[in-house]
Protein backbone atom coordinates (compact mmCIF):
# COMPACT_ATOMS: atom_id res chain seq x y z
CA UNK A 1 0.00 0.00 0.00
CA UNK A 2 2.68 2.30 0.36
CA UNK A 3 4.00 2.01 -2.54
CA UNK A 4 1.01 2.11 -4.17
CA UNK A 5 0.53 5.78 -2.37
CA UNK A 6 3.44 7.27 -3.18
CA UNK A 7 3.58 6.60 -7.08
CA UNK A 8 -0.31 7.15 -7.35
CA UNK A 9 -1.60 8.81 -4.90
CA UNK A 10 1.14 11.45 -4.58
CA UNK A 11 1.55 12.50 -8.04
CA UNK A 12 4.48 14.96 -7.98
CA UNK A 13 6.17 13.51 -10.90
CA UNK A 14 8.88 10.99 -9.35
CA UNK A 15 8.88 7.01 -9.70
CA UNK A 16 9.39 4.65 -7.11
CA UNK A 17 12.94 2.28 -8.11
CA UNK A 18 13.84 1.62 -4.49
CA UNK A 19 12.51 0.04 -1.38
CA UNK A 20 13.86 -0.68 2.22
CA UNK A 21 11.19 -2.20 4.75
CA UNK A 22 12.61 -2.67 8.57
CA UNK A 23 11.03 -4.47 10.85
CA UNK A 24 11.61 -4.97 14.90
CA UNK A 25 10.49 -7.89 17.03
CA UNK A 26 7.84 -5.80 19.13
CA UNK A 27 6.08 -5.14 15.46
CA UNK A 28 7.00 -1.93 14.83
CA UNK A 29 8.10 -0.83 11.14
CA UNK A 30 9.83 1.71 8.94
CA UNK A 31 9.29 1.64 5.08
CA UNK A 32 11.98 4.13 3.11
CA UNK A 33 11.59 4.63 -0.42
CA UNK A 34 12.80 6.44 -3.58
CA UNK A 35 11.38 7.55 -6.76
CA UNK A 36 13.63 9.44 -9.78
CA UNK A 37 12.38 11.97 -11.81
CA UNK A 38 13.62 11.06 -15.39
CA UNK A 39 13.04 14.49 -16.69
CA UNK A 40 15.33 16.20 -13.97
CA UNK A 41 17.27 12.96 -12.96
CA UNK A 42 16.55 13.95 -9.26
CA UNK A 43 15.26 11.76 -6.54
CA UNK A 44 13.00 11.99 -3.44
CA UNK A 45 12.62 10.14 -0.69
CA UNK A 46 9.80 8.85 1.28
CA UNK A 47 9.60 7.95 5.00
CA UNK A 48 6.92 5.94 6.77
CA UNK A 49 7.20 5.45 10.55
CA UNK A 50 4.42 2.86 11.87
CA UNK A 51 4.11 5.13 15.35
CA UNK A 52 2.87 8.26 13.27
CA UNK A 53 0.40 5.93 10.46
CA UNK A 54 -3.21 6.53 11.79
CA UNK A 55 -4.34 6.21 7.95
CA UNK A 56 -2.63 5.00 4.79
CA UNK A 57 -4.14 7.57 2.71
CA UNK A 58 -4.28 10.46 4.63
CA UNK A 59 -0.76 12.41 5.88
CA UNK A 60 0.65 8.80 6.34
CA UNK A 61 4.22 9.74 5.94
CA UNK A 62 6.85 10.52 8.55
CA UNK A 63 8.63 12.72 6.04
CA UNK A 64 9.40 13.56 2.34
CA UNK A 65 12.42 14.66 1.49
CA UNK A 66 13.73 16.23 -1.75
CA UNK A 67 13.64 19.59 -3.58
CA UNK A 68 10.50 21.46 -3.07
CA UNK A 69 8.10 23.45 -4.87
CA UNK A 70 7.16 21.17 -7.38
CA UNK A 71 3.42 21.61 -9.01
CA UNK A 72 1.84 18.35 -7.21
CA UNK A 73 -1.72 16.39 -6.82
CA UNK A 74 -1.59 15.03 -3.70
CA UNK A 75 -4.55 13.13 -2.82
CA UNK A 76 -3.26 11.70 0.77
CA UNK A 77 -3.49 15.02 2.37
CA UNK A 78 -5.76 16.27 4.61
CA UNK A 79 -6.85 19.18 2.66
CA UNK A 80 -8.18 16.36 -0.06
CA UNK A 81 -10.82 14.31 2.13
CA UNK A 82 -13.55 15.79 -0.10
CA UNK A 83 -11.86 14.75 -3.05
CA UNK A 84 -11.59 11.16 -1.86
CA UNK A 85 -14.74 10.49 -0.91
CA UNK A 86 -16.38 11.54 -4.39
CA UNK A 87 -13.61 9.62 -5.93
CA UNK A 88 -15.42 6.45 -4.13
CA UNK A 89 -18.53 7.82 -4.93
CA UNK A 90 -17.65 7.96 -8.78
CA UNK A 91 -15.61 4.62 -8.84
CA UNK A 92 -18.60 2.75 -7.37
CA UNK A 93 -20.99 3.85 -9.63
CA UNK A 94 -22.44 2.48 -12.70
CA UNK A 95 -19.65 2.87 -15.55
CA UNK A 96 -21.67 4.15 -17.97
CA UNK A 97 -22.76 7.01 -15.48
CA UNK A 98 -19.49 7.62 -14.76
CA UNK A 99 -17.89 8.00 -18.25
CA UNK A 100 -21.12 10.30 -19.56
CA UNK A 101 -20.21 12.63 -16.94
CA UNK A 102 -16.65 12.85 -17.91
CA UNK A 103 -18.08 12.87 -21.52
CA UNK A 104 -20.01 15.82 -20.99
CA UNK A 105 -16.90 17.81 -19.35
CA UNK A 106 -15.07 20.63 -21.57
CA UNK A 107 -12.02 20.03 -20.63
CA UNK A 108 -10.03 18.85 -17.54
CA UNK A 109 -6.72 20.72 -16.64
CA UNK A 110 -4.32 18.28 -15.23
CA UNK A 111 -1.26 20.41 -12.96
CA UNK A 112 2.08 20.24 -14.68
CA UNK A 113 0.37 20.14 -17.74
CA UNK A 114 -1.52 21.92 -20.61
CA UNK A 115 -5.09 21.50 -20.59
CA UNK A 116 -6.03 18.29 -21.60
CA UNK A 117 -9.07 17.31 -23.36
CA UNK A 118 -11.39 13.86 -23.78
CA UNK A 119 -8.30 12.73 -26.30
CA UNK A 120 -6.10 12.62 -23.49
CA UNK A 121 -8.34 9.91 -21.58
CA UNK A 122 -8.77 6.58 -23.02
CA UNK A 123 -12.74 5.62 -22.61
CA UNK A 124 -12.10 1.99 -23.05
CA UNK A 125 -9.00 2.02 -20.76
CA UNK A 126 -11.04 3.54 -18.35
CA UNK A 127 -14.30 1.53 -18.82
CA UNK A 128 -12.49 -1.22 -18.10
CA UNK A 129 -11.01 -0.15 -14.74
CA UNK A 130 -14.46 1.44 -12.99
CA UNK A 131 -16.51 -1.49 -14.26
CA UNK A 132 -13.66 -3.51 -11.80
CA UNK A 133 -14.11 -0.65 -9.17
CA UNK A 134 -17.79 -0.38 -9.92
CA UNK A 135 -18.39 -4.37 -9.25
CA UNK A 136 -15.97 -4.01 -5.99
CA UNK A 137 -17.22 -1.22 -4.50
CA UNK A 138 -15.01 -0.06 -2.33
CA UNK A 139 -15.83 1.13 1.02
CA UNK A 140 -13.69 3.79 1.44
CA UNK A 141 -10.51 5.63 -0.86
CA UNK A 142 -7.74 2.91 0.56
CA UNK A 143 -9.76 0.01 -0.90
CA UNK A 144 -10.07 1.76 -4.14
CA UNK A 145 -6.55 2.35 -4.26
CA UNK A 146 -6.06 -0.99 -3.26
CA UNK A 147 -7.65 -2.23 -6.67
CA UNK A 148 -5.90 -4.33 -9.07
CA UNK A 149 -5.06 -1.71 -12.25
CA UNK A 150 -6.50 1.41 -10.40
CA UNK A 151 -3.27 3.93 -10.66
CA UNK A 152 -1.89 7.32 -11.78
CA UNK A 153 -3.94 8.23 -14.20
CA UNK A 154 -7.81 6.66 -13.18
CA UNK A 155 -7.35 8.20 -9.68
CA UNK A 156 -5.87 11.89 -11.67
CA UNK A 157 -9.39 11.36 -13.55
CA UNK A 158 -11.47 10.33 -10.63
CA UNK A 159 -10.21 13.55 -8.58
CA UNK A 160 -10.83 15.96 -11.48
CA UNK A 161 -13.91 14.98 -12.32
CA UNK A 162 -14.59 15.36 -8.37
CA UNK A 163 -13.58 18.79 -8.46
CA UNK A 164 -15.44 20.01 -11.66
CA UNK A 165 -18.49 17.85 -10.50
CA UNK A 166 -18.60 18.56 -6.78
CA UNK A 167 -16.47 21.29 -6.33
CA UNK A 168 -14.19 20.02 -3.80
CA UNK A 169 -10.79 20.56 -5.08
CA UNK A 170 -7.71 18.58 -4.36
CA UNK A 171 -4.57 19.44 -2.47
CA UNK A 172 -1.74 20.91 -4.89
CA UNK A 173 0.56 21.67 -1.96
CA UNK A 174 4.14 19.74 -2.09
CA UNK A 175 4.06 17.48 0.71
CA UNK A 176 7.65 17.73 0.33
CA UNK A 177 9.79 19.56 3.57
CA UNK A 178 13.42 19.62 2.13
CA UNK A 179 16.89 17.64 0.97
CA UNK A 180 19.12 16.19 3.71
CA UNK A 181 22.03 15.60 1.55
CA UNK A 182 23.27 16.91 -1.79
CA UNK A 183 25.00 14.84 -4.31
CA UNK A 184 24.40 12.40 -7.41
CA UNK A 185 25.74 9.47 -9.30
CA UNK A 186 27.47 11.52 -11.65
CA UNK A 187 30.38 11.77 -9.01
CA UNK A 188 29.53 15.16 -7.56
CA UNK A 189 30.20 16.31 -4.94
CA UNK A 190 32.85 12.62 -4.90
CA UNK A 191 33.61 10.42 -6.84
CA UNK A 192 32.46 6.53 -5.89
CA UNK A 193 35.16 5.31 -8.62
CA UNK A 194 37.84 2.41 -6.89
CA UNK A 195 40.93 4.01 -8.00
CA UNK A 196 39.91 7.34 -6.01
CA UNK A 197 39.16 5.34 -2.74
CA UNK A 198 42.77 4.09 -2.71
CA UNK A 199 43.97 7.16 -3.16
CA UNK A 200 41.86 8.04 -0.48
CA UNK A 201 43.20 5.33 1.39
CA UNK A 202 46.78 6.40 0.82
CA UNK A 203 46.59 10.19 2.18
CA UNK A 204 44.48 8.47 5.37
CA UNK A 205 47.36 5.79 5.63
CA UNK A 206 49.76 8.45 5.63
CA UNK A 207 48.29 10.92 7.95
CA UNK A 208 48.13 7.77 9.90
CA UNK A 209 51.38 7.00 10.34
CA UNK A 210 52.35 6.80 14.08
CA UNK A 211 55.42 8.34 15.40
CA UNK A 212 59.04 6.59 15.03
CA UNK A 213 60.26 4.12 16.98
CA UNK A 214 64.25 3.91 18.46
CA UNK A 215 64.94 1.55 15.97
CA UNK A 216 63.51 3.68 13.07
CA UNK A 217 65.40 6.48 14.41
CA UNK A 218 68.51 4.76 14.24
CA UNK A 219 68.62 4.21 10.74
CA UNK A 220 65.62 1.70 9.78
CA UNK A 221 63.77 2.49 6.64
CA UNK A 222 60.36 3.43 7.64
CA UNK A 223 57.76 2.15 5.10
CA UNK A 224 56.38 4.42 3.09
CA UNK A 225 52.84 5.65 3.06
CA UNK A 226 50.63 3.49 1.78
CA UNK A 227 52.90 0.26 2.62
CA UNK A 228 49.57 -1.75 4.41
CA UNK A 229 48.63 -2.15 0.70
CA UNK A 230 52.07 -3.54 -0.33
CA UNK A 231 54.55 -6.30 0.78
CA UNK A 232 54.94 -4.70 3.91
CA UNK A 233 51.26 -5.58 4.96
CA UNK A 234 52.58 -8.73 6.77
CA UNK A 235 56.06 -8.65 7.66
CA UNK A 236 58.72 -6.85 9.22
CA UNK A 237 60.37 -3.60 7.27
CA UNK A 238 63.61 -4.70 5.30
CA UNK A 239 66.94 -3.95 6.54
CA UNK A 240 68.84 -0.85 5.86
CA UNK A 241 70.86 -1.62 2.84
Amino acid sequence: MSAKVDNAAVQDGFQLYHHSFFFTTEGSWCVVQQGMNDETSMARRYHWLSDGVESFVNEPHAAICGATGRDTLNLVADASREVRTASVCLASAKPEETLKVMASLPFLDLPRRHAVGHADINPKYLGKILLRTYERAPADFEALLGIEGVGAKTLRALALTSELIYGCAASRTDPARYSFAHGGKDSTPFSGRSCDLRQDDRSDASRAQPRESGAQREGERVPPPGAVHGRYRNGPSPAPS
